[in-house]
């Protein structure tokens, strides 16, 4: 900091650079120890506000996650919904910076009264998470210390609702050509509405039976794809297989619709993708497979199939146990005479 006298002013000056930035002016005293004091304060003014006008509000944070990271997620419409709650009730303007837990509490609360139930609530507090994690990881914006452990609300058991051979005949039924192949990709792949509904054809290899993605964290994944969604597909002629695989519009109404005429009560497009895991399950998949089938990244979230019963299943015991029948079968069996009987 410098002091110093000017010939056009009675009082004395000072001059300082803060965070790059040269500050100066009159400190309107008459003596050098008095304006010591003030240039001292005035530098803490400048200093409180310079760093404050490269801080984010909350607004900035939602949309340059959007911008710079959301807007290449697949299911980016959701995405955009959930930023725009949490851009509306924690208060556009706010400082990011200043946000804290009893800010996260008040937010719980207004989304329940809104009639959110916890799954929902939980996966927003969670992209304000990623969102400001991103904004310091890329930014170098400060962002606040918050416990999110505690902050999270209980949630109910996993919905394990899937469908019947017989439900699935009449929904299948009740489709038109687009949404019964929608439909057939779904319960045979266990994609989510999101990947199906952005799928490409050049993604998709018939020749190979498989459809590559590229997942969240920029994973590669192989899907394979079995005879009948083969076939589905492979009901578009070859010269129209370009961009977009599912273009008919209005897919909400046509599948409310279509759920009405096959007469499903509490069904959702997800799950058909509890259909797949649970049809896998019944039919002797384990649940590690399940696992990865359904690329969830904690086997936890595959355990809500652990309950449902294989048909027909051979377990590790069955195994080993079929060694020891065979050692313990009669040679005499093993013999040309014995394998001819």
């Amino acid at each position: 900091m410098e002091l110093y006298r000017r010939a056009d002013s009675p009082f004395w000056w000072f001059s300082a650079t803060v965070n790059g930035r040269r500050v100066r002016g009159s400190t309107g005293a008459s003596t050098k120890a008095g304006a010591g004091i003030i240039a001292r304060q005035k530098i803490a003014e400048a200093e409180a506000r310079i760093p404050q006008q490269g801080r984010w509000r909350v607004h900035v944070l939602t949309g340059t996650y959007l911008s710079s990271h959301g807007a290449h997620l697949a299911n980016v419409a959701t995405v955009t919904y959930q930023l725009g709650n949490l851009t509306r009730l924690l208060g556009k303007d706010r400082f990011i910076a200043d946000l804290t837990g009893a800010d996260i509490i008040a937010y719980r609360a207004k989304r329940r009264g809104e009639g959110v139930g916890p799954g929902s609530v939980n996966r927003e507090l969670t992209l304000l998470r990623a969102a400001l994690g991103y904004a310091k990881a890329h930014f170098g914006q400060a962002i606040p210390d918050i416990q999110w452990r505690g902050l999270f609300l209980k949630e109910p058991p996993g919905r394990t609702r899937f469908l019947s051979r017989e439900e699935y005949e009449a929904l299948i039924a009740a489709c038109d050509d687009e949404l019964r192949a929608i439909v057939l990709v779904a319960v045979n792949t266990g994609l989510r509405r999101a990947n199906i509904e952005s799928l490409t054809w050049e993604q998709i290899d018939l020749a190979h039976g498989v459809a590559r993605f590229v997942m969240k964290g920029n994973r590669a994944r192989v899907i394979k794809l079995n005879a009948p969604v083969v076939a589905a597909l492979g009901r578009t002629a070859p010269e129209k297989r370009r961009g977009a695989v599912f273009t008919q519009p209005n897919r909400r109404k046509r599948w409310e619709a279509a759920l009405k005429n096959a007469g499903l009560a509490d069904f959702r497009f997800h799950d058909l993708r509890h259909t797949f895991a649970s049809w896998a399950r019944i039919n002797g998949a384990d649940i590690a497979d399940i696992c990865e089938a359904l690329n969830h990244s904690d086997i936890k979230m595959t355990m809500r199939y652990a309950h449902i019963t294989p048909e027909t299943h051979r377990t590790a015991f069955d195994a080993v146990g079929e060694v020891f029948a065979e050692m313990s079968r009669p040679r005499s069996q093993d013999t040309p005479e014995a394998k001819k009987a």
